[in-house]
């Protein structure tokens, strides 16, 4: 029986090291309360695996999703070996850390894994075996300053300057293949407010979709000037701009996956809109085949390139504090920290 899940809202985070993508599901009617496991595992120094385990349904009239604590998670390597993940719970994520010198347990290219999870109710599940591939290098990222012209909720036609970012990347791994890719793109940005507090805001890249590239349909090398999406250009560019690139090589069945969301998106316009499609999974019930589990666990290795965007490059543009009168961003100015993803730490990687 095929495995199929649901899935309505995707947030993609900054990923050092490995981020998990969180999926809500809304809008679906569910007649039982089913499982979602989503897992990821991330080849680096040290490599990196996290599985969320969460129960679906309708709860006290209204359908949401909680987490399922006190599941047993293991991540198990082709030789037979495994390593437990460690429930966090302030984030509600089962994660481990494996170095590169681990006595037992390594995550290499060309090896494959999957991931077991026990339910306390005793359910084991188990998902599909994941190759992990290895990640081309990305040579460049470019930007350029360009018009958009956008139409708003009110159906308002806008046209504004936006900053449009590409990059250039080899298609050719280290070990002469030529994996399917995927990319997450995220940016911080300095402000001072009117505090004169410096902070550090975090934010996602709106993207035009889902990014990838399917190597296996093109014959080429090296992709050059690859679109990857565009910032408002405003206040963001005023006291320094960082952003990060994530290149991710997946296996077929997971670009399958990415590239089925990705169709989903497309067709619907709206990542929220209810019954937007279904995505097969790839976990399943060992004692029970005919469950239908939702979720998905992949395997992948990245390559991550940063770009600094100093104020003078763009003209100096004008910082947003002090402001004048009341208006989209006042809370930043009042004070900077009220917003999520703000920081007065600078991040390790800001060198100017």
């Amino acid at each position: 029986m095929k495995r199929y899940y649901y899935l309505i809202s995707l947030a993609f985070g900054v990923l050092i090291s490995s981020c998990l993508e969180e999926i809500t599901l809304k809008g679906q009617q569910f007649k039982t309360q089913a499982v979602v496991i989503q897992g990821k595992l991330v080849k680096g120094s040290p490599a990196s695996v996290e599985v969320t385990v969460r129960r679906i349904g309708d709860f006290n009239g209204f359908e949401s999703d909680v987490h399922i604590s006190g599941s047993i998670i293991k991540l198990l390597h082709q030789d037979g070996v495994s390593i437990n993940l460690v429930e966090n719970f302030s984030d509600q994520i089962y994660r481990a850390m494996i170095p590169e010198n681990h006595p037992i347990f390594q995550v290499q290219t060309g090896v494959s894994y999957r991931v077991s999870a026990i339910l306390p109710d005793g359910r084991h599940y188990e998902s599909d075996w994941e190759t992990l591939l290895a990640v081309p290098k990305i040579e460049e990222i470019n930007y350029k300053k360009i018009q958009q012209t956008r139409l708003l909720e009110d159906n308002f036609i806008e046209t504004a300057d936006y900053i449009q970012y590409s990059i250039n990347t080899n298609l050719i791994n280290t070990e002469n293949d030529k994996p399917r890719l995927r990319w997450e793109v995220s940016s911080v940005y300095r402000l001072t407010d009117d505090l004169q507090q410096t902070c550090y805001l975090r934010e996602p890249i709106e993207n035009y979709e889902v990014l990838l590239y399917n190597t296996e349909a093109f014959q080429l090398e090296y992709l050059d000037t690859f679109i990857l999406g565009a910032v408002r250009f405003n206040y963001r560019f005023a006291e320094g701009y960082y952003l990060t690139v994530i290149q991710e090589s997946l296996s077929k069945t997971s670009f399958i996956y990415w590239d089925n969301l990705r169709k989903i998106i497309n067709r619907t316009g709206n990542m929220f809109d209810p019954q937007a499609g279904q995505i097969e999974g790839n976990w399943r019930n060992l004692e029970n085949p005919d469950e239908e589990v939702f979720g998905f666990f992949y395997a992948t290795e990245q390559d991550t390139m940063r770009l600094f965007i100093r104020p003078e490059e763009l003209n100096s543009p004008r910082t947003l504090c002090p402001i004048e009168f009341p208006k989209d961003g006042y809370e930043l100015c009042d004070n900077c920290l009220g917003v999520n993803g703000s920081t007065l730490q600078k991040p390790d990687f800001w060198i100017e």
